[in-house]
């Protein structure tokens, strides 16, 4: 059922996804006990969906009980305590909490830059695209363009499926120069 409500989430099913995840959480539940991890994988997913769902006090109540778990059981230098402090900044800047959501991006990307650069490549690249967003509702441009750039270099160190991200990147770029006024720098990235 999880990978079921899995399934459903990637193809935007987002009510199956959530029937699927709230029968894998009674059946976790039930078998594992509340406090396992399992279970908090499950809580993360539906968090996900409701936050899809715009749904934001759900998600937000499912975020937290996965947090509880996970630093419960791993303590707090881990991936999952890492992904969920994204997960939780996706969530607060949905409610317009940009403060909140940089401090939640922050720290997880404090997280996997201790526990382990190399292997969360890909998750890194996630949290400094996350804060240049950030930056740029903030108007923070010179942070939001060093995130751009961070993400970039690791985008440019993975394969070449990549090219699209890294040419919306250089967009991105682009447009803050511009809004800057910094025409030159603008076109460059253009």
């Amino acid at each position: 059922l999880y990978k079921e409500g899995v399934d459903f989430l990637h193809t935007n099913k987002i009510i199956e996804a959530i029937h699927s995840f709230e029968k894998s959480l009674y059946i976790r539940k039930t078998l594992l006990g509340e406090n396992h991890y399992k279970v908090a994988l499950v809580y993360t997913e539906l968090s996900r969906a409701y936050l899809l769902n715009e749904c934001l006090s759900k998600s937000e109540e499912y975020l937290q009980q996965a947090r509880t778990i996970y630093l419960f059981s791993f303590g707090e230098r881990h991936k999952d305590v890492a992904i969920n402090s994204l997960d939780f900044g996706h969530l607060c800047q949905a409610q317009g909490k940009l403060e909140a959501a940089e401090k939640h991006f922050l720290s997880g990307l404090k997280t996997f830059r201790e526990i382990d650069k190399l292997a969360h490549k890909d998750l890194i690249q996630t949290a400094y695209q996350s804060l240049s967003v950030i930056y740029k509702e903030q108007r923070k441009y010179d942070k939001a363009v060093e995130c751009l750039n961070n993400s970039l270099e690791l985008l440019m160190d993975q394969d070449i499926k990549n090219f699209m991200k890294i040419g919306t990147h250089f967009m991105h770029i682009g447009l803050i120069f511009a809004i800057k006024n910094e025409f030159k720098q603008a076109e460059f990235n253009f």
